[in-house]
């Protein structure tokens, strides 16, 4: 909500969104999705966009029960495979294809990747490159098993990469006297995010019942989410969240492959020491 004045008068007007939904006070594209939404805009790729478009009559949802259509299916995996072999470095064809070959076998395993498609078009991409890599290698392990597979259900969070804290630290050379101890590094770099989308989103995929959370992307994020995973005892795998605030104890779920802030404000400390001393005495 703003308010502008012209002249005497005095207006309210609302931002209006254009795709997507409003949550507070933002424009969001609600996405969480397996295969019946385009994630990237601006991506030509026809085959693509006729498997989405296919894929929700191929498995829809009725008043009481989830339905397939035989026949629907194999159109959708097919525009799937071709959408792959147009584009084969596209992560979003290969996920999809294998989400349509997992929901036709039925009963997939069901974890869910969450991304930040807007604005970081190019960083989720890159994230979902990996995933879908090893979803594809899950599933052609299984395929000629008639075990289930594996689904993929992606989830846009629009979050950044990293705090304002962060970027002064990654911006602005340090000078060897101002150059802080590991212990004063600040941790909680949740204000700076759109917490309240992660919450939403965090319970949206509570309520798709998955397995486990691959994400958030940053420790904001993280944060604003992890409570909610840990409530339902969700686990979840940042590849990039290093808020030291995520080893609260509470967390039981809470998982991720970097070193935490600590760890790195202790290295970037021993670093800036030795190399002030290498400077001193090399002045001497």
């Amino acid at each position: 909500m703003g308010i502008f004045v012209l002249g005497t008068g005095i207006q309210m007007y609302k931002q209006s969104c254009d795709v997507g939904e409003r949550i507070g006070q933002d424009c969001f594209r609600f996405i969480i999705t397996s295969g019946d939404s385009q994630l990237f805009l601006g991506t030509t790729n026809n085959h693509l966009e006729n498997g989405v478009k296919g894929f929700k009559s191929a498995f829809f949802c009725t008043w009481y029960k989830w339905g397939r259509n035989a026949n629907k299916i194999e159109e959708v995996i097919k525009n799937f495979e071709d959408a792959k072999n147009t584009a084969p470095f596209d992560p979003i064809a290969l996920i999809y294809d294998n989400n349509a070959i997992a929901l036709k076998r039925g009963n997939p395993y069901k974890l869910a990747v969450v991304v930040p498609v807007d604005p970081h078009a190019e960083v989720a991409r890159n994230m979902l490159r990996g995933v879908a890599s090893k979803q594809d290698e899950f599933n052609q392990q299984r395929k000629d098993k008639n075990l289930p597979l594996l689904e993929l259900v992606i989830a846009n969070d629009k979050n950044v990469a990293f705090s304002k804290a962060m970027r002064y630290i990654f911006l602005f050379p340090v000078p060897c006297f101002l150059f802080p101890q590991p212990e004063s590094v600040p941790t909680q770099y949740g204000k700076f995010y759109n917490n309240h989308i992660s919450q939403e989103i965090a319970r949206k995929l509570v309520k798709k019942e998955v397995l486990g959370i691959i994400g958030h992307r940053s420790s904001g994020s993280s944060l604003a989410a992890v409570a909610i995973y840990n409530q339902h005892k969700i686990p979840m795998i940042s590849p990039t969240s290093s808020s030291t605030d995520l080893d609260n104890e509470e967390y039981e779920v809470f998982f991720r492959t970097v070193a935490s802030n600590k760890e790195y404000a202790e290295k970037f400390y021993l670093y800036g020491k030795e190399k002030c001393l290498s400077d001193q005495n090399n002045k001497m």
